[in-house]
């Protein structure tokens, strides 16, 4: 898409040409793609009710500033991996976060029923408690899994319209 006016112009031309040929219509989807596929996308992650958009950050911050979570961590479940950083606000930037969530899953799921025991100090936070929560879902590998799939197909579209917008801002046109 390039500027607005250009956009409706392009638009209606292709509405009108697709009515004459098909006798269809094409549906509006606005002068930006680029926030209405983010809208889209959102909007579907919040209506599932699945609340992944609070497990990420808090699975993040749950080791971010503890080295010593961290080392127990590493201890109880023999894996260093960790949570990425977890953009609430733009999701379809967190498919590195989901994938690195997906991979270190199994090491999560091992470490919450350890801490549970008593093998390492229990956190007092909310990251845990809301952790703990998810640990306790059966179908959260599945709601990942579902969340990343979905993500990975648009956003191919969602960083080519980035670019491009970026490429406009840098040329001035």
């Amino acid at each position: 898409m390039d500027g607005p006016n250009v956009n409706w112009k392009f638009y209606s031309m292709l509405t009108l040409e697709v009515k004459k040929e098909h006798n269809s219509h094409m549906l509006n989807i606005g002068s930006c793609g680029l926030h209405i596929l983010h809208g889209a996308f959102k909007d579907g992650a919040v209506v599932s009710g699945w609340h992944l958009d609070s497990l990420f950050p808090n699975l993040h911050w749950l080791f971010q500033d503890s080295p010593a979570r961290r080392e127990n961590n590493t201890k109880v479940t023999g894996s260093s991996l960790f949570a990425l950083k977890f953009c609430k606000h733009i999701l379809l930037e967190n498919v590195l976060a989901a994938e690195r969530t997906q991979s270190m899953w199994d090491s999560v799921v091992k470490c919450v029923p350890s801490t549970m025991a008593g093998k390492v100090p229990q956190p007092q936070n909310k990251f845990f408690q809301t952790v703990q929560e998810f640990v306790a879902d059966p179908f959260t590998t599945a709601k990942g899994a579902f969340f990343l799939s979905v993500a990975k197909q648009v956003t191919p579209f969602y960083s080519f319209m980035s670019v491009k917008r970026e490429m406009k801002e840098y040329w001035n046109y």
